[in-house]
């Protein structure tokens, strides 16, 4: 008879199959004990039907151990996985291409068959959250952009630079701001081959992502920390309102924050300029994106050309149909409004048709601050509420 001593094993897939390695009474330690394995079969090896392209799925395996001998379990797949420990995969494993989930339970000289379960990965259409966190950790004001092709992500309260492997889903560490004093990067945005971060020290730096490397370009025309109210908070890390930092192509654009102002950039002259002052202070969880001549914020949109404010068509604030931050993605811009990925084209929200139906269509609600997209992907290195509640977690949408 058992002990009763049971192990617990988690990772690769939900759902649990047990298995029993049973003793006879009076058995010989020295002799090889009897492998009897139940109920696990073919049938009740759980292991999720679908799963996301390159995120952490997970599975529960209970068994008994006998009195006598020690015993293991194998693990086999038959597609492309990244397992970090092969003796216990579940602890960190992604499944990267569709295969077989095969487990084998061996005591002693026994073991028992192969059981087998078959994976499907999704790569289209699906929104992931990947199982590593930003190697930075939570951050509000952290800086995301695309630049010559590939997603750039960090700073806010860290000087930390990553850019983004969409083929490791790896952050590989960039060139840190050297000498830098007091500076906590609170928006960013890409003019040409060129990235460009203002901070709270006022200074403002131009990242060539050739040479890996920054340039300090002089000062802001204002104090950020009184322009942007960064005074009224204790820690800098709690402020949560939404920061223009973005481009039109042509120009970039910093300012708003708790207030109604804000400015333009020229990178050929080096100069900043006012800009014509919101109607009303923006809010907490107000979306921020340039499209087709427009800058959106909440439910104000402006004009660079009138240099105008106008009321937007949709309301981007987060509070309005659990609506995620949206990223420019083949021609169009792609977000989410009431749980369904959709695109908005200047003029309507739409639904993404759906083209392969599968379980893991919905989006992540409340997505917040700026996303970038490379390729078949868009990534949003941190979630927030609507309240400026941070996460650490990486989310990605795929679409093949």
């Amino acid at each position: 008879m058992t002990r009763g001593l049971k192990t617990l094993f988690r990772g690769l897939a939900a759902g649990g199959a047990f298995l029993f390695i049973l003793c006879g009474t009076g058995c010989d330690p020295e002799e090889p004990c009897s492998l009897t394995i139940y109920p696990l079969s073919q049938d009740n090896l759980s292991v999720p039907e679908e799963v996301f392209f390159r995120a952490q799925a997970s599975v529960r395996l209970d068994f008994a151990p006998g009195d006598c001998g020690s015993n293991q379990v194998d693990w086999q797949y038959s597609g492309e996985a990244v397992i970090t420990n092969a003796a216990n995969p579940w602890t960190s494993t992604e499944y990267i291409t569709s295969g077989e989930q095969c487990v084998q339970i061996v005591a002693e000289t026994q073991s028992s068959d192969w059981y087998c379960q078959e994976v499907t990965v999704r790569r289209n259409q699906t929104w992931g959250l990947y199982h590593a966190d930003f190697p930075e950790g939570r951050s509000k004001q952290s800086v995301t952009f695309t630049l010559r092709g590939d997603v750039y992500s960090g700073f806010g309260n860290t000087n930390a630079w990553y850019r983004f492997d969409t083929a490791t889903f790896a952050w590989e560490p960039r060139a840190a701001i050297p000498n830098l004093v007091d500076f906590t990067a609170y928006a960013g945005f890409v003019l040409g081959d060129y990235g460009y971060l203002v901070g709270n020290n006022s200074k403002y730096y131009r990242y060539d992502p050739a040479a890996d490397s920054w340039t300090d370009l002089g000062t802001f025309p204002e104090n950020v920390v009184n322009f942007l109210e960064l005074g009224n908070f204790a820690n800098y890390e709690e402020y949560a309102y939404p920061i223009v930092g973005l481009s039109d192509g042509e120009y970039g654009y910093f300012g708003l924050g708790r207030n109604q102002t804000w400015y333009r950039y020229d990178a050929s002259s080096n100069t900043w300029s006012p800009m014509p002052d919101r109607p009303e202070d923006a809010r907490i969880g107000d979306h921020t994106f340039a499209y087709q001549g427009k800058i959106y914020q909440g439910k104000w949109m402006f004009d660079t050309a009138t240099q105008t404010w106008l009321r937007s068509p949709e309301n981007f604030n987060v509070d309005q149909g659990f609506s995620p931050g949206f990223v420019e993605f083949r021609g169009v811009m792609y977000g989410g409004h009431q749980l369904v990925t959709v695109t908005f084209d200047g003029d309507n929200i739409t639904p993404v048709p759906i083209t392969q139906p599968h379980p893991y269509t919905r989006i992540v609600g409340g997505l917040f601050g700026h996303g970038a997209a490379t390729g078949n992907f868009i990534i949003f290195p941190r979630q927030m509420g609507g309240i400026g509640g941070d996460e650490a977690s990486v989310r990605y949408y795929v679409h093949q």
